[in-house]
């Protein structure tokens, strides 16, 4: 196991955290393996070949000009979307948030180790988030749901919610909810990207996520809370069991008629927002579970993940569908 390593400054959105200082951790990249809004993953090795890492990379317009001819063409095009500050900020965040959710045991979300300022020539090039490296693939994978049963997806649903309620009892929310941040190794969800993640009651200043899982709090910048994470898993496990997420796009939510049309979902509207859950039709059970997790009026919506889970047990019972526990505590 990698040794744990602190950040040059640290952060969680809403709250500021006092900077540390440890010794820095030597690993030597090996190839690129995906490409996310912010950043290129990387498939490392430590230098004594004794331990392999994902490593999180970002670069400023310094780093993209003095890096190799390869690492330019990663680093490019929808990379540049993102101002590198915000990239910086939202790196620091996912060490922050990941090293506080540390046990000694299994547990169902990624595992940080460190962040390193990456300097060239003496001058700063960019961060490098080391973490746990998970060989599988993500739920984002349009081939991998459709290939799943459903009393594998059940369980894919289980764990996810075991994962939110093991964030939800550190008191923080995931804030990015959806099917790519579910990777899935051996039979087990491991969630991903606390970029955005903050504390719980925590009211950000913008829109933060990915259109399509946003409730109506985060549309008129309320507090968010573990309902709102609940929210955005109920659109997640709808599109997992076939269906579609919101039709939400980014330019209109952050118009008037759009918060106008959220102030009054939270008010008013008791009904789901997912009104079909394809697969699941034959289990009205899970249907309703899952829907009731987009109800925008958040005193009536389905929000506390230990309900959810035992919700799930009793539908696995019933239709006798395994599930797999997530963690284990030592």
């Amino acid at each position: 196991m990698p040794c744990p390593l602190a950040m040059t400054s640290s952060h969680i959105l809403g709250q500021p955290m006092q900077e540390t200082q440890t010794e820095r951790l030597d690993y030597i990249i090996e190839k690129s393996i995906a490409r996310g809004a912010e950043s290129v993953l990387y498939r490392a090795r430590n230098s004594d070949c004794t331990g392999v890492y994902c490593v999180k990379a970002i670069r400023n317009g310094l780093g993209k000009m003095l890096g190799p001819k390869d690492d330019k063409l990663e680093h490019r095009e929808k990379l540049d979307d993102v101002a590198y500050k915000s990239k910086v900020r939202h790196l620091k965040n996912e060490y922050a948030v990941g090293r506080l959710m540390e046990h000694s045991g299994r547990i169902p979300l990624v595992r940080m180790f460190g962040l390193q300022r990456v300097r060239q020539l003496g001058l700063e090039v960019g961060y490098d988030l080391i973490m746990e490296l998970v060989d599988g693939d993500d739920m984002g994978n349009k081939k991998l749901r459709e290939e799943a049963d459903v009393p594998t997806k059940l369980n894919y649903f289980y764990q996810t919610a075991q994962a939110l309620h093991f964030m939800h009892r550190k008191g923080y929310v995931h804030l990015d909810m959806k099917p790519s941040n579910i990777m899935l190794t051996n039979g087990y969800v491991k969630l991903i990207d606390f970029g955005v993640s903050t504390p719980v009651g925590h009211k950000p200043h913008g829109l933060t996520g990915t259109n399509g899982y946003f409730s109506p709090e985060q549309i008129i910048s309320e507090p968010v809370d573990e309902g709102t994470d609940a929210f955005a898993l109920g659109v997640t496990f709808a599109v997992v069991f076939g269906g579609k997420h919101l039709p939400q796009f980014r330019a209109q939510l952050v118009e008037k008629a759009a918060r106008t049309e959220a102030k009054f979902h939270i008010a008013k509207t008791e009904l789901p927002m997912v009104k079909e859950v394809p697969e699941a039709e034959f289990i009205p059970e899970l249907r309703d579970l899952i829907m009731r997790l987009t109800i925008p009026k958040r005193d009536v919506r389905l929000r506390d993940m230990k309900v959810l889970i035992n919700g799930i047990r009793g539908i696995a019972k019933q239709f006798d569908m395994p599930l797999t526990e997530p963690y284990e505590f030592v």
